[in-house]
């Protein structure tokens, strides 16, 4: 972790009591979200390796931190994810999670698409553990 993200980090934690978010499996998101690689753009113009959106990433990227760097992917999406379970305040787990990556203000009601999403995701998650 850089130096700018573990400051990041300690700002986050002072402000909202909790630690970063360690409970997402990033390779079984990349899994779901299906870009091959963190170069990609996809079709509807998200950035890189967890296909991020453009105003999301730069809402939470830092200076120098670039979409087509897996590491500065990973780093980015994790912020995010730590600012939407502080605002939420739900109970984790892996189904959330990927309802709260996908769709953040349809979780309570999701769609049979977000659904599949976080299906497909839990069970990637699953399967990883059992290795």
């Amino acid at each position: 972790m850089n130096t700018k993200n573990v400051i990041v980090t300690l700002l986050l934690f002072a402000l909202y009591g909790c630690e970063p978010c360690p409970a997402m499996d990033w390779t079984a998101l990349h899994e779901v979200e299906g870009s091959p690689s963190a170069n990609e753009v996809g079709c509807s113009g998200d950035l890189g390796w967890l296909q991020i959106s453009s105003p999301v990433w730069k809402q939470y990227a830092l200076a120098g931190e670039r979409w087509y760097v897996k590491s500065d992917n990973i780093a980015v999406a994790k912020r995010i994810m730590e600012a939407r379970f502080n605002r939420l305040g739900l109970h984790r787990s892996d189904f959330d999670d990927a309802l709260v990556w996908f769709c953040p203000g349809r979780r309570k009601n999701p769609s049979a698409v977000a659904i599949d999403y976080a299906t497909r995701y839990r069970n990637i998650v699953e399967s990883h553990r059992k290795k």
